[in-house]
């Protein structure tokens, strides 16, 4: 792919490939069109709810206009990047909805995130202006004196010093007319979590966001319009996805600060929630909340979870608690959800015929969406065979953000997206994933993938968390070591007895290469704001005197 505007050159802020051109008379295929809509044709119902503030779809477009408005005024274009680094809260969704009716950038920051990793990732989008929380208001100014194009901040709170507050300005310079955005500009910079490597801005387009909204609809078909949606997933991240195609239908966003699974369940019930995005580690907490103490959530249609699979026991009893309401996402921050589904039927098929080959994959494409398996020479390779996985989706980014090379290796496969996963399809076209590619472990000459290892590790009631790694070795190269977090409410025996327990029930489950040189116990796993365990942190400690990583 050629694009100028990700390389290191003076390109235009909205500079990005060449699209083909909306034929007259078509609609407007950006989200920005989408949002705009939404909030006139649904003006009378609530669109967020937080605690007792309830803002009604009218009120966010005013709301949201007058910011974007304000913006303009204080000399940002259409194409600048604006950031929203903020845990969830009422006045983000304002803050998402303003920066695509102003025509700007989004760019989606954890608050779990350092001080230094915000500074990277504000420099290297060249942020014009960013939104914090109160949690952040008093680095405002450390902030801006560490990015180079020295963004404007805009607190949700108070203000601090080096700060404006959101509730000032802005406010009252609604009703101006605005820039649209068209299909080719950027809608987002969706940074990578980071999990391998330095984090990269993949570019989506309008028109990639706007196919988000439509695909994301399509993967929960029973999710009528307009339903209430409960957010404890960072906005940042996975849970924007819901939040957008569920505005576009005119559904209302109930956003929680922080998660609790207590306050949660409690919500669901007294709010009557039909969807709940969560990722796996939520589910599992949520399910045994409900266990604990048990609330009606007889209104939940739908729970959509991504990030990773969930193991085949805990999905077992989280059905049996909730019902078979499990939908499963597959996508990256390259290529907007959902590339793959595994749908409630999958999962009721799977449960009913003890098939987990279906609960451990990633479902089967969307109908608009080409998945193929390829090898190390980019031939597609045979039904059941392991190759890294490619896609082509009309979600996908168009390139990342002033980074050619890295540009042309994701597209190397002629057009179609490098997912840089490693997994097979199945005859029936189901996708499971085995691991990322640069999570190799070879030890011994042989290739080992944590993953396999750590789908046999997880079926011990005892794991509650688990990360298998390469650690040096003298002897293989690199010895497998399975990083435990033992789940103490079901075991009482000491480290030994477990890791002889372990090691025995790997050997009666996979070959002997694959099974673990040691293992070693932890607290809880350090995971980035999307949920996603940060593996390279775990592994660092045992390489950091090494020239070499392998």
């Amino acid at each position: 792919m050629t694009d100028t505007g990700f390389g290191p050159s003076n390109a235009p802020d909205d500079a990005s490939p060449t699209r083909q051109v909306t034929a007259p008379g078509q609609p407007q295929r950006t989200l920005a069109h989408v949002l705009k809509k939404t909030c006139r044709v649904n003006a009378d119902r609530i669109a967020v709810v937080q605690g007792d503030r309830r803002l009604r779809y009218a009120e966010l477009e005013e709301q949201a206009g007058g910011i974007a408005t304000w913006l303009h005024g204080q000399g940002l274009t259409a194409g600048a990047r604006v950031g929203i680094l903020s845990r969830n809260c009422l006045e983000f969704v304002i803050a998402d909805v303003a920066i695509q009716l102003g025509a700007f950038t989004r760019v989606g920051l954890s608050p779990r995130l350092s001080l230094d990793e915000v500074a990277g990732i504000c420099n290297d989008a060249a942020i014009a202006a960013l939104f914090v929380d109160e949690s952040w208001a008093e680095s405002a100014t450390e902030i801006t004196k560490r990015t180079a194009s020295s963004p404007l901040v805009i607190s949700f709170g108070t203000g601090a010093a080096g700060a404006v507050p959101l509730a000032g300005p802005p406010a009252a310079t609604a009703g101006a007319a605005l820039p649209e955005a068209s299909e080719n500009s950027a809608a987002m910079l969706a940074y990578t979590s980071g999990t391998t490597g330095k984090p990269k801005g993949a570019v989506i387009s309008q028109r990639a966001a706007f196919n988000m909204c439509r695909h994301t609809a399509l993967a929960m078909p029973d999710v009528g319009a307009g339903e209430p949606v409960v957010h404890t997933a960072p906005l940042a991240h996975f849970a924007f996805t819901i939040a957008m195609a569920s505005l576009a239908h005119g559904g209302t966003q109930h956003v929680m600060a922080n998660f609790d699974a207590a306050a949660l369940l409690d919500l669901v019930e007294t709010e009557r929630i039909a969807v709940i995005p969560m990722v796996p580690t939520q589910v599992k907490m949520v399910v045994d909340e409900q266990l604990r103490r048990s609330r009606d959530v007889s209104s939940v249609r739908c729970i959509p979870y991504s990030a990773a699979p969930i193991a085949a026991g805990q999905l077992r009893t989280a059905i049996e608690v909730f019902g078979q309401v499990f939908v499963q996402l597959y996508a990256q921050s390259e290529v907007l959800p959902p590339v793959t589904v595994l749908s409630k039927d999958d999962h009721r098929a799977a449960l009913a015929g003890g098939d987990e080959r279906l609960l451990i994959s990633a479902g089967r494409p969307l109908p608009y969406v080409d998945v193929k398996v390829v090898d190390a020479d980019g031939n597609e390779v045979a039904a059941g065979e392991l190759g890294e996985i490619l896609c082509r989706s009309e979600t996908m980014m168009d390139g990342y953000w002033q980074d050619p090379a890295e540009t042309a290796r994701a597209f190397a496969h002629h057009g179609w997206l490098a997912t840089g996963d490693v997994g097979h399809l199945s005859r029936d076209g189901y996708l499971t994933i085995v691991d990322r590619r640069k999570s190799l472990i070879i030890t011994g000459g042989y290739n080992v993938y944590p993953a396999e290892v750590e789908r046999v590790v997880q079926q011990l009631p005892w794991v509650a968390e688990v990360v298998v790694i390469g650690i040096p070795d003298e002897r293989w190269g690199e010895a497998i070591t399975a990083v435990v977090v033992v789940d103490q409410t079901v075991v009482a025996d000491g480290n030994d007895a477990l890791s002889a327990q372990l090691i025995e029930h790997c050997r009666a489950h996979m070959a002997g290469y694959r099974v673990p040189k040691h293992v070693k116990y932890s607290g809880p796993l350090p995971r980035n704001g999307a949920g996603k365990l940060l593996t390279r942190l775990v592994r660092e400690p045992y390489w950091s005197t090494r020239t070499r990583r392998v």
